[in-house]
């Protein structure tokens, strides 16, 4: 799958040519050591009203479900009932406030301080998430859109290990 900034036709063709699977509204099915898995991508730079991923997926109960999308929609995809959702594009709300107080500023919400101004507000920024039936898990990425700051959140590339029941 691909973010906003990765849409370009020749990169996707020259990434497909050294073998990556790029995803985009595509599932595979895999099997490791006996553990069936369905890994879905897209590309959702965009949402619309509309959007359901129940119009271009299904998920299997017989299946560890995971899917990978570049902007996190925490509603959205809790109603999908991915058992792992894996997203980046908050790049971890850039500037975090130190002692777990949260971001500065989360777009999503459109909030200044919101873990301290808004206390009711569910600010998906960093980090793993817990929905009905799974997890969503925001890594803070490398990353710095749209602007080149970053105040108490280390860029990070997550590795994420997944063990059999």
């Amino acid at each position: 799958m691909s973010g906003e900034h990765d849409t370009d036709l020749s990169y996707i063709k020259k990434l497909k040519a050294i073998g990556v699977h790029v995803l985009d509204y595509r599932s595979e099915k895999l099997e490791l050591k006996g553990n069936n898995i369905r890994v879905f991508g897209i590309d959702n730079v965009y949402y619309s009203d509309t959007f359901d991923l129940h119009n271009e997926f299904y998920t299997d109960e017989n299946e560890y479900n995971i899917l990978l999308a570049h902007i996190p929609n925490y509603e959205k995809f809790e109603h999908f009932g991915a058992d792992l959702t894996i997203c980046a594009d908050t790049h971890g709300c850039m500037v975090q406030l130190p002692f777990d107080l949260g971001p500065v500023f989360y777009p999503d919400g459109g909030a200044w301080f919101p873990e301290i101004l808004d206390k009711d507000m569910k600010v998906y920024d960093k980090g793993l998430f817990d929905y009905k039936g799974g997890q969503m898990f925001i890594t803070s990425g490398l990353g710095d859109s749209p602007f080149p700051i970053r105040f108490n959140n280390r860029p990070e590339v997550a590795v994420i290990e997944l063990m059999p029941e």
